[in-house]
C-alpha cells in the first residue's frame, strides 16, 4: 500500500543501536539523497542530513498516514 517504504528492525543492542543501524544504511546507500528518514531524534536527524538524506518528523509522518488516500 505504501510504495517505497522500507521497514527494518535493529539487530544491534544497546543505546542508539537502531539509530546507528539507520546511519549505516544511509551511509551505504548508492544515493542517500533519494532517502527520507522518519525520526524525531536530534542526533539521528543531524547524522543522516550530513550524509545527504532527507528527514521527516515522526509527527508529520503520522499525520500523513492518517490522511485518506
Amino acid at each position: 500500500q505504501w510504495q517505497g517504504i522500507d521497514v527494518r528492525y535493529a539487530r544491534r543492542r544497546g543505546p542508539n543501536g537502531a539509530d546507528r543501524a539507520i546511519v549505516d544504511l544511509v551511509a551505504g546507500a548508492d544515493d542517500p539523497r533519494t532517502l527520507t528518514v522518519v525520526t524525531s531524534d536530534a542526533w539521528l536527524r543531524t547524522s543522516v542530513l550530513e550524509l545527504g538524506a532527507s528527514v521527516e518528523g515522526a509527527g508529520t509522518f503520522r499525520t500523513r498516514l492518517d490522511q485518506p488516500r
